[in-house]
């Protein structure tokens, strides 16, 4: 094989490694954000949570 093609095969293999490493940083940052929503759905239904019960509390007492 010529320098060239070893060269081309080189460059080949650092581009594909590239090509995976940012497909799987994209695939963690979008789990990442998912976390970040469940998390956040947990604090909402948590508030909703203590709405009902405040309201459940108001209409007793009338």
């Amino acid at each position: 094989m010529s320098t060239e093609k070893l060269y081309l095969l080189y460059a080949l293999i650092l581009l594909l490694t590239a090509f995976f490493a940012a497909g799987f940083w994209w695939i963690n940052k979008l789990k990442r954000k998912e976390h970040v929503s469940d998390k956040m759905l947990a604090v909402i239904s948590r508030e909703e949570k203590e709405m009902v019960e405040e309201y459940r509390r108001k209409k007793q007492n009338q």
